[in-house]
């Protein structure tokens, strides 16, 4: 009886086949991240905004400007933010205020933040609900019509005299683009150009009354649509249009 392994020739073929898919893994991941390096190296430099962020006029559609707000050091340590402003604007109707907060960061990939739905319940507050998405319109700076998905969430906070709840809309501006989250998709994709060599948040939160979710989710969206364009010409360049132009 021959001592010779029957499978013998079966495995031979299959070992040249794992041994060829792991080199074609290797090759394909080295290849990667060397795509991935060149073009981020040479986007790795800080890219500054096209304009402040404080070039964002004091009206915004029927909100106007009441007071800037600073930043705590340790928070501005944490964030690493290379731009922000932090607003409160009222609405010359109901007079109810409403808080914008813009942050920048010039690089990819560098002192990133995150969204309200992991900040907010890290404060203390509890999610109501589960948070939806709704459509914004805006001009950008070019004259071209923009449409942006953003997400609203809703948070409330017991506290001893009361609940108090607060309704927060929320796009990021990565790789070029608005969108309503930016968890999960920093590492994924290197920059193409310079328009993408960056990452903002754009945040707009308001207090809302018991069972006033609507109102508070309508208030969003309508200073959504007034901020956009600014922010956009501060972010990318060109002149915001302004409320006069748009209609408002």
């Amino acid at each position: 009886m021959s001592d010779e392994d029957p499978l013998k020739p079966l495995r031979r073929p299959t070992m040249r086949l794992l041994v060829g898919t792991l080199v074609l893994l290797v090759t394909s991941g080295v290849l990667h991240r060397w795509v991935y390096w060149s073009r981020a190296f040479a986007f790795e430099s800080f890219r500054p905004m096209a304009a402040p962020l404080t070039d964002i006029p004091e009206r915004l559609g029927s909100f106007w400007l009441q007071r800037d707000f600073e930043l705590p050091p340790d928070v501005l340590r944490v964030a690493k933010v290379d731009g922000f402003v932090h607003r409160e604007y009222a609405d010359s109707e109901s007079n109810l205020p409403i808080v914008l907060y813009v942050g920048y960061w010039g690089r990819p990939n560098v002192g990133l933040g995150h969204g309200p739905e992991i900040c907010f319940p890290a404060a203390g507050w509890r999610k109501e609900g589960i948070p939806s998405e709704r459509t914004i319109h805006f001009v950008e700076a070019n004259g071209m019509q923009k449409k942006v998905i953003i997400a609203i969430h809703h948070f409330n906070l017991t506290e001893p005299e009361a609940i108090r709840r607060f309704a927060v809309g929320f796009v990021a501006v990565m790789g070029g683009e608005f969108q309503p989250s930016s968890r999960g998709k920093f590492l994924h994709a290197p920059p193409k150009n310079s328009n993408e060599a960056f990452v903002a948040h754009i945040q707009v939160g308001t207090s809302v009354a018991e069972d006033a979710w609507a109102q508070g989710d309508s208030r969003i969206i309508a200073f959504m649509e007034a901020a956009l364009s600014p922010v956009s010409a501060c972010l990318f360049g060109g002149a915001p249009v302004t409320s006069s132009s748009m209609g408002g």
